[in-house]
């Protein structure tokens, strides 16, 4: 049985731009509690104003991706906050653009990569969605219908990876649909749901203002996905809008 989301309590890394405010908005468009991370104290306003519009069904959670050691006190929150947890959507990450990584962070092209930017991308893009998945792990099962959605990326597909270049983005995105994997058997078990998913090309800072979808519809997307998943669909990656999408 689906679990209605006014039913249930959402956790979204990333949630103050973007897809992951797009997220929290449908969410909490549809009755859920949401629990929104951001890292920085700058470029706060719309999460400011998501706060103000719904102060009884969401929280803003301050979360430093590069920080794992610090998300067993994210994890001591929340266990004040609320019961169970019914879906984790990791969706905060960098890209070679973003404003996080520095300009000697180099890790595009092959001839001037560097370790510290490949080990940031790996780092904010796989490892510490996967340290976060398993300090929040209590509280998916006390849940009984608990779902993980890791936002992918088509760039993290081996099959459809054709040209060279984006290294430390692809990499981590396949690191990342391998924890899919890893954890959908670790916790089929315990009847948590985990799947990746690329949202689509969507007009955000990563894939400008031009691109097809915009960040609502992209989200309406994800969420109508998780909301239609049964444990046989668990550890695959999808689209967007529903179809497999080839590893």
């Amino acid at each position: 049985m689906t679990t209605t989301n006014q039913q249930r309590n959402v956790f979204i890394t990333g949630a103050n731009r973007g897809l992951g405010l797009a997220l929290a908005r449908v969410y909490l468009a549809c009755g859920a509690r949401v629990f929104g991370s951001y890292r920085s104290t700058s470029h706060l306003e719309d999460l400011r104003s998501l706060e103000r519009e719904w102060s009884a069904s969401f929280t803003p959670i301050k979360l430093d991706l590069s920080q794992p050691e610090r998300f067993a006190e994210t994890a001591t929150l929340m266990h004040s906050l609320i019961t169970g947890l019914d879906v984790l959507i990791n969706n905060a990450g960098i890209h070679s653009q973003s404003r996080d990584v520095q300009r000697h962070q180099r890790n595009l092209e092959l001839g001037s990569l560097e370790a510290s930017g490949l080990q940031m991308m790996l780092q904010t893009n796989a490892l510490s969605p996967l340290l976060l998945t398993q300090a929040l792990l209590p509280l998916l099962e006390a849940s009984d219908n608990a779902t993980i959605l890791n936002v992918s990326s088509r760039r993290g597909s081996l099959t459809n990876k054709h040209e060279g270049g984006n290294y430390g983005y692809c990499v981590s995105k396949v690191a990342l649909n391998m924890m899919t994997r890893a954890l959908a058997g670790d916790l089929r078990t315990r009847e948590i749901k985990v799947i990746s998913a690329h949202p689509g090309v969507v007009q955000t800072a990563m894939s400008g203002h031009d691109a097809p979808l915009s960040p609502l519809e992209s989200a309406h997307a994800l969420m109508a996905l998780v909301d239609q998943l049964d444990m046989t669909q668990s550890g695959q990656f999808y689209n967007w809008d529903g179809s497999v999408h080839p590893w």
